[in-house]
């Protein structure tokens, strides 16, 4: 996927890379965390989305983290309530990224 999605990258936008899962590209300028180990240290590898969407936040503040950690918990369906907690840690860890280096 990076091959082919990296020359897509418009001037000045944010390419994001799960560094869990591909190594060695230092020929373009990236966001890279291990999104997917970081997420099985929080308990469930599906919520690696999540800390990406809240790296994209923490860089490009296109929407407060505070809305969109409302809109998770009000928006989830019945049977995925369960689920809140751990989709708004992951959002606050990816959004803390940014802090980290």
């Amino acid at each position: 996927s990076l091959q082919r999605f990296k020359n897509r990258l418009k001037h000045k936008g944010l390419f994001i890379i799960n560094s869990s899962l591909t190594q060695g590209h230092d020929d373009i300028r990236a966001v890279k965390h291990p999104f997917s180990d970081i997420a099985l240290s929080l308990g469930n590898i599906r919520i690696a989305n999540m800390i990406i969407l809240g790296c994209y936040l923490a860089h490009k503040k296109t929407l407060d983290i505070k809305t969109v950690l409302k809109v998770v918990e009000e928006f989830a369906p019945p049977d995925k309530k369960g689920l809140i907690a751990i989709n708004q840690r992951a959002l606050k860890e990816g959004y803390g990224l940014n802090d980290k280096g």
